[in-house]
């Protein structure tokens, strides 16, 4: 048991000891998704793997909407606190994608990304 005399408060500023160093993903929580989703592959809508990890779930959704709707929700929060890093190009790309827009307004925002990031956004559209 520590002896309370010694403890010293937190000090702001103070050098960073151990642990990952920053920007080094957790790789319990990637291997963790991997073995659900491969578990659900399995499962499918009727247990015997019908319809893979999207059969699953949408038998989860169906048959427990409550439990679906948590599910969701801690995803959306996940999602939140820690986006993936290419989470914009993602969205620009289902926008351009989109029927809503002319080839004009996607030229116009493919040009907007490549100024933005120095990198081609190749589409084929």
């Amino acid at each position: 048991m520590a002896n309370l005399e010694t403890l010293k408060p937190f000090q702001k500023g103070h050098k960073k000891l151990g642990g990952r160093k920053k920007g080094v993903p957790n790789k319990n929580s990637h291997s963790l998704s991997k073995l659900f989703i491969a578990a659900a592959d399995r499962l499918g809508s009727d247990g015997r793997g019908t319809g893979g990890h999207v059969g699953y779930f949408a038998s989860v959704l169906k048959n427990e909407p409550r439990l679906a709707v948590r599910l969701w929700v801690a995803i959306l929060d996940h999602e939140q606190k820690h986006p993936p890093k290419d989470l914009a190009q993602r969205e620009l790309i289902r926008i351009l994608q989109s029927a809503k827009l002319d080839q004009h307004d996607k030229r116009f925002l493919q040009r907007i990304w490549e100024k933005v990031t120095g990198t081609q956004l190749s589409l084929f559209f």
